[in-house]
């Protein structure tokens, strides 16, 4: 998060930017519960206060 001034906010975030598979394991590596490969996914917001 930026603040510019009292009235303009800049906001911007990054999610699995590298693209890896997001794996939930059961007791053991070798016991694969899921695997989800959602790509990357970014944000960008702007705040302006007008009062």
């Amino acid at each position: 998060t930026y603040e510019y001034n009292d009235r303009l906010t800049i906001y911007a975030s990054g999610l699995n930017i590298t693209d890896e598979t997001v794996r939930v394991y059961g007791k053991t590596k070798d016991l694969v519960l899921q695997a989800v490969q959602g790509g990357p996914r970014y944000d960008l917001a702007i705040r302006y206060k007008l009062f």
